[in-house]
This record gives structure tokens, sequence and C-alpha cells, in this order.
């Protein structure tokens, strides 16, 4: 058989037309699976994100009963620290004791319940240190693993400040304590008082309207507090657990919606926080408070 010159170009062309649809053909099926490959990774990752923003949604949820002012960061609800001044505090009908203010931020991350006192010391004309108050006048007790039981061991934070106040990894101390440094310190005009259990606006009423700054055990930021690490007492045996979030702010005024602090904590300044979210943390603190008072009113 002869094939032509014009029939084997026919031929040719057939073919071309042939590999022109072949690779027609599996370029688009190419593009299908990429397009596939693509809707599937997307799906997949808005799954994620849908996931994660109910678990997200989930946690902020886990704390309302503290939902009045309060920003929503995970599963812990923190107060706003709204700052307060003296004019403020008569335009809402309150007052406002003028107590010099000192930051633990920097140099003092677990010293609040010291710089408070500081504060206090100052108000009353006192010169003393933060760092006078630390190696002076606080009982300090360091917290170790003990070699022959293995077991965490320290004093009771009621005796002595527990760990280094200079330090992330300091605790920190309760009232007994600070009556006891800040008695070391002053002279025979004033004297530091025990006010543990005493209602708030009892110490308002009692102390605060009467010139009088009270140092007051809350939680950081007014956030929720949370079981912290134990350790065994060395006089005694028994294990002492630490409430995480502890801290000590000065008393110092009160409207009829909120209680002003003097807090220490991160240069917060003088805050307002709202009376029922204070009492809360408070009574999860102990209910401890501390008052240096001129010796007269204490007869």
């Amino acid at each position: 058989m002869i094939v032509t010159n014009k029939e084997m170009e026919k031929l040719f062309w057939k073919e071309c037309v042939k590999m022109k649809n072949k690779h027609i053909s599996s370029y688009i099926y190419f593009k299908k699976k990429r397009f596939i490959l693509l809707v599937g990774i997307v799906s997949f990752a808005v799954t994620i994100l849908v996931v994660i923003g109910v678990v997200l949604v989930a946690m902020g949820l886990f704390d309302q009963e503290d939902s009045m002012s309060t920003l929503n960061l995970g599963n812990t609800r923190i107060e706003k620290a709204e700052t307060v001044n003296q004019k403020e505090a008569e335009e809402s009908n309150g007052f406002l004791l003028d107590v010099p203010y000192f930051s633990q931020e920097g140099e003092y991350p677990t010293a609040c319940e010291i710089v408070s006192a500081v504060m206090v010391l100052s108000y009353y004309g006192y010169n003393v240190s933060i760092d006078d108050f630390i190696d002076d006048y606080l009982p300090k007790a360091d917290i170790f693993v003990d070699a022959e039981t293995g077991l965490l061991t320290s004093t009771s934070p009621t005796q002595a400040f527990i760990g280094n106040p200079r330090s992330s990894g300091g605790y920190g101390c309760y009232a007994p304590v600070i009556v006891s440094a800040l008695n070391n310190a002053v002279d025979s005009t004033t004297l530091a008082i025990d006010t543990t259990n005493t209602d708030i606006d009892t110490l308002v009423d009692n102390y605060v309207k009467r010139n009088i700054p009270v140092l007051l055990w809350a939680s950081i930021n007014l956030s929720p507090t949370s079981v912290g690490d134990s350790w065994r007492l060395e006089d005694t045996g028994e294990w002492f657990t630490w409430t995480a979030g502890e801290h000590c702010m000065v008393l110092v005024g009160a409207d009829q919606n909120y209680y002003y602090f003097n807090d220490p904590y991160n240069s917060n300044g003088i805050v307002k926080y709202h009376k029922n979210l204070v009492t809360k943390r408070w009574e999860e603190l102990g209910k401890r408070s501390v008052v240096l008072v001129p010796t007269a009113i204490s007869k």
C-alpha cells in the first residue's frame, strides 16, 4: 500500500491532535487533584480553628461569677486595674488617702508584702527602704529539699517570709510576719496590729476613714487563686499548701462600689477594684490584714 505525502500529513496531524488532547486531559486531571487537595487542607484548617474557638469559649465561661468589669484570658478572668485619683474619688463621693506609692516591679518580684509595708512606713514618716526592710527587719526562711527525706521543706508563712523576695522563685508571708517586721522597724509612737478576720468595711470605717491605711491580702490583679506548692513544715512535720496568686496591697480609700489600693504589682499604681471581687479574693487568702496605728489609738 502506497501512502501519499498528503495522507502522511493527515496522519501526522491526527496524531498531534491525539497527543494534544492527552496532554490537556492530564493537565486537567492534575489541576483537579491539586484543587481537591487544597480544599482538603482548607477544610482541615477550618475544623482546627473551630475546635480551638470552642475550647477558648468554654474556658472563658469557666469562671463567669467574676464577670463584672473583667478581661477574659483563657480560664482566668482578671479584673481591670483602673487607676483612680483624688478628683475621681471625690466625684464618686469617695475618699483617698495620700499614701506614697512604691512598685515591686523589677528587683522585688515576690516582695508585695514588703513593698506595701514600706509604703505605710513612709506614710508615717519612717525612712526605711525596701532593702532595709528585707535585710534588717523581715523574718525569712529558706525553702529546700531535705537531704534525708527528699521532701520540699520550710517553715510556715505565718512565721517567716518563705524564699527570697528578690527572686521570682520566692513565695511570701502572712500577717504575723509583717506585724513582727513593722514593730521591729518603728519606734514607740506607732504599733502594728494583726487585724485578720476583720471585715473590710469595718477596716474602712475604723481605720482608713481615720487616715490609717491598711495592708490587705488578696490576689494578683484580683485573678482567681489556685492551689500552689506544698511543703513539709520543719518544726512540726505537718504539710502546708501555698495559695498561688497571693498578693498584698495597701487599702487607701473607697466609694460606694469600689475599694482603692496602692497596688505594688507591675507598677499598677493607685487603682480601684470592685468591692464584691475584693471581698472574694480576700476571703480566699484567709481574710488577712494588718494596720500600723499611732500608739495612742491602739490603747
